[in-house]
């Protein structure tokens, strides 16, 4: 049985530590025993203050400002109301039973009389007994106090660091972006753009290497890690599959059932314009930089955006988020780019949640990738 179900006799209460059971006795026949039902208030805030409670059997709550916020609990083997003996004033908090109770209460008068009938002082045991309660209370309340306020100092710590990360994340990837549309700009032919724009994003995973390596963050936080591989790489091929088999029944119901669609093959892989060789290397290039653009996308906007947001729905409004800053990043290449880049984000951005490294999502993007373009060439649909 628990405590709060075990009846435990007044005569073993803390507040009685230290008397003699001829006091003891003395005291037995001035208690009245009472019993209250779940949810039963004892004590009004604002009432006379004038008994106190053995707590026998059961837990009470002690509620303050008026029933608004609970202070705290008080089990069987203990005392409450207390200051309505020490101090004669008015009570300043309310105490509800939580389950059924039983109490022994005495009062004010109960004690006077103990007084003028044996000529001793039974509250000035009750104090002092009282203070060294309070001793203890006070030493475990200054423990609590003290981890409460370190775990917001790292609380306020991590905010301040993943603010200024964010900050650089940011600056960075409006760089990147501005860059790259001044280069879409100058540089006419592909091979050198996309050379050109790879450099960039290299550049710029280097420059948040730089930071997370100085940040006092866990590497897990960036998703870099290689925890429960197996599964994740398994989880990951289930979900690429079932994505695959979507798009590929996408694809053949357009080509089916509308017209304008009729015209295409349903596989037709990308070639470059440029030659054989061209097209090898930018699915190279694809194959290199997928996981790079993950470690961008979900590994530092996603794993920091997790780290500030709190709530519910923390982790999908990271996915949005880091996404939405992703597409952004890409809209010089066109409204149709960024969106592709923004909607299969979602699904990495989910399934990144879902394994918390970078393994799973970059096997994915590079998969998904290959089948879209070189299988099914779904860009020349819309292109």
């Amino acid at each position: 049985m628990t405590q709060t179900a075990d009846i435990i006799a007044w005569r073993d209460n803390k507040l009685l530590d230290g008397l003699s059971e001829d006091v003891i006795s003395a005291v037995a026949p001035l208690l009245r025993e009472r019993t209250f039902a779940k949810g039963d208030v004892i004590i009004n805030e604002g009432e006379a203050a004038d008994r106190m409670f053995f707590l026998m059997k059961g837990r009470v709550d002690i509620f303050g400002g008026g029933k608004s916020f609970k202070i705290a609990e008080v089990f069987s083997g203990s005392y409450f109301g207390e200051m309505g003996l020490f101090a004669v004033e008015k009570r300043s908090t309310t105490v509800i039973a939580a389950e059924d109770v039983t109490v022994m209460e005495l009062t004010s008068e109960d004690l006077q009389r103990y007084r003028e009938k044996t000529g001793q002082d039974l509250l000035n045991e009750f104090v002092r007994n009282h203070c060294h309660i309070l001793d203890r209370r006070l030493r475990k309340t200054n423990e609590k106090t003290v981890l409460t306020m370190r775990r917001q100092l790292e609380d306020l710590t991590r905010q301040v660091a993943f603010g200024s990360f964010f900050f650089t994340v940011i600056v960075l990837i409006f760089v990147y972006s501005s860059s790259l549309g001044f280069i879409k700009g100058v540089v006419q032919d592909s091979a050198s753009s996309t050379w050109a724009s790879s450099a960039m994003l290299i550049l710029m995973v280097g420059t948040f290497a730089y930071f997370i390596k100085r940040s006092p963050f866990p590497l897990t936080t960036y998703g870099l890690t290689f925890n429960n591989w197996k599964w994740v790489v398994r989880d990951s091929l289930l979900w690429t599959g079932v994505v695959i088999v979507v798009a590929t029944g996408a694809k053949l119901g357009l080509i089916l059932f509308f017209p304008a669609f009729s015209g295409f093959s349903m596989y037709d892989p990308w070639v470059s314009s440029t030659g054989l060789v061209a097209t090898v290397v930018a699915y190279l290039l694809y194959v290199l930089l997928s996981p790079i653009q993950e470690f961008v996308a979900r590994g530092v906007l996603q794993g920091i955006l997790g780290e500030l947001f709190i709530g519910k729905y923390a982790g999908l409004s990271a996915i949005l988020l880091s996404n939405a800053i992703f597409s952004i990043a890409h809209q010089h290449l066109g409204i149709a780019y960024a969106l592709g880049a923004f909607v299969p984000g979602l699904f990495w951005g989910w399934l990144y949640l879902r394994h918390g490294s970078l393994l799973g999502v970059s096997i994915s993007h590079i998969l998904i990738g290959l089948w879209m373009t070189g299988v099914l060439n779904l860009p020349a649909l819309f292109g």
